[in-house]
């Protein structure tokens, strides 16, 4: 992953954030800010995931895992249908990769 989209996902974080805090206070733009960054974050995961080359399946299953992730926060946040069943979906996902990773994977020294 380029150092440009690591810094980019990490100004998507923290504007997300930023609208977390506007919408729980019930300030205007929060629920907007909200839903540009977690729209921004899901298109900045897929640039990571498939912008290096090779492309590495687990990477890209991991980014596919986050992109989820942020789709459900969306749903849930909003109270829109079908946020657990994709929060569901996500985290069974992630146990999978998480363990898969841990037991398999060779980590660099």
């Amino acid at each position: 992953m380029s150092n440009v989209i690591k810094r980019l996902l990490c100004a998507d974080a923290a504007l997300v954030l930023l609208g977390a805090i506007f919408r729980i206070y019930h300030w205007p733009g929060g629920g907007l800010t909200i839903f540009v960054g977690a729209c921004l974050g899901i298109i900045l995961l897929l640039c990571a995931a498939f912008g290096s080359r090779p492309i590495n399946a687990l990477r890209v299953l991991f980014c596919l895992g986050g992109s989820l992730f942020i789709i459900g926060y969306m749903f849930k946040f909003f109270h829109w249908p079908g946020g657990t069943l994709i929060f569901l979906t996500t985290a069974i996902l992630g146990i999978i990769l998480l363990l898969y990773t841990a037991i398999f994977h060779k980590f660099d020294k």
